[in-house]
């Protein structure tokens, strides 16, 4: 195909879709939704609300893959033996899993500092 006769099939798609793109913003179910999220948008900004103070109220979850409170808070483990001092946001830390093979799991969660 030449570049020429590819710019004709671009140009006839891209009106094709440009009519269907008017044909789907005409739709009323489309525009029923813009408008209600329009409204929504007002209401809390009227309010001083967040989405997730909203989504809250209609006891709705956060999106999978969402973090609600951002960063893990940081873990602060202190070992009575040795006086060594691991902090960590995860509990996949190499010190830490070889304390707990050595002492024990519930032993070693008994460290972690308040």
């Amino acid at each position: 195909m030449s570049k020429v006769d590819e710019l004709f099939e671009l140009e006839r798609r891209l009106e094709e879709d440009r009519r269907r793109y008017e044909a789907l913003k005409a739709n009323p179910e489309v525009q029923k939704y813009f408008e209600f999220s329009k409204e929504l948008e007002a209401l809390i900004g009227k309010y001083g609300m967040s989405r997730a103070d909203v989504a809250k109220i209609l006891g709705l979850s956060a999106p999978k893959g969402a973090k609600a409170g951002g960063k893990r808070p940081l873990r602060k483990y202190k070992n009575p033996h040795t006086g060594e001092v691991v902090e960590t946001r995860g509990g996949n830390h190499k010190i830490l899993n070889a304390w707990r093979k050595q002492y024990g799991k519930e032993t070693v969660d008994g460290w972690l500092e308040k």
